[in-house]
């Protein structure tokens, strides 16, 4: 009885794995954390260029679409803050050029169930031979939309930008100075002040980069012109006065979708403000 259970086993383990590899199916309906682990796993699976530069940060970050004429991974995570990503970068061993981190959501403090997922360089391996074992695979998340939307299945959120795309409007909101909305931000003015950034943590991964030679810019994104978000840029600036900081804009200038982000127009005149500046950087 055990070994037919066993053989069954092994006989549908290989035949859905050899499905994945045929067919690549390029739908599924994901959770935040599963969209969030998928991005970061496919950055332990892909053949890891050197890149020019890494966007760390969040969900608010995640449209950014700059320097095209580079190696850019924008490795924005939703509902995480700049210090999730600088442990993947750091688990991962990557050096890039250059490190943008984004400091409207520092204050967030990292995942470690995310920056997990890359730990072993073996496990990445073998899921490349074995995609069944990648999080995007999950049978529960290939197979649910094809029952719940009678066969019109969702298409992957292949990263953070699009499943924002897929999941937020277009339709502008006037920006304007206001308390967040959502999150560890959306309590009155009160508690901005209790928004702590960990300089220490920070300053550990900021001595690591430079000592691998990888320059480091902090830089605020104009989304809907949060006092938390500013708080967090003046947190940086009072800590860290050596560091980089990308001049701000104007954020009553941008229009957001929520409140929060940006939209794709205004997504794309912010990425050309970021882009001139890291451009010099690069040189």
């Amino acid at each position: 009885m055990i070994k037919r259970i066993f053989i069954t086993f092994l006989g549908l383990f290989v035949g859905y794995n050899l499905f994945l590899m045929l067919v690549k199916p390029s739908w599924g309906e994901y959770t935040q954390r599963d969209r969030n682990i998928n991005k970061v796993e496919q950055v332990g699976l892909d053949d890891q260029p050197d890149w020019d530069v890494v966007i760390v940060g969040s969900s608010i970050a995640a449209r950014l679409n700059i320097l095209k004429d580079k190696k850019v991974l924008n490795l924005s995570l939703e509902g995480e803050g700049a210090l999730t990503g600088l442990g993947i970068l750091k688990q991962s061993g990557l050096k890039p050029a250059l490190i943008a981190i984004e400091t409207n959501a520092l204050y967030l403090a990292q995942d470690q169930g995310v920056m997990d997922v890359n730990e072993f360089a073996w496990r990445n391996a073998i899921k490349q031979y074995l995609p069944a074992l990648q999080n995007k695979n999950k049978p529960s998340v290939l197979v649910s939309p094809l029952i719940f939307y009678q066969g019109k299945a969702q298409k992957v959120y292949q990263g953070v930008a699009n499943g924002l795309k897929a999941a937020l409007p277009d339709k502008p909101i006037k920006s304007s100075p206001q308390v967040g909305r959502r999150g560890d931000h959306q309590n009155a003015k009160s508690k901005i002040d209790h928004l702590k950034l960990d300089t220490i943590l920070l300053k550990k991964y900021l001595d690591y980069f430079e000592k691998a030679k990888v320059k480091v810019v902090f830089f605020n994104m104009p989304a809907g012109c949060l006092e938390a978000h500013q708080h967090m840029e003046k947190s940086v600036r009072q800590s860290f006065q050596k560091s980089i900081l990308i001049p701000s804009v104007d954020c009553s200038a941008y229009a957001t979708t929520d409140g929060v982000h940006l939209n794709a127009k205004e997504s794309a005149k912010y990425s050309s403000y970021l882009t001139q500046h890291l451009a010099s950087y690069l040189k």
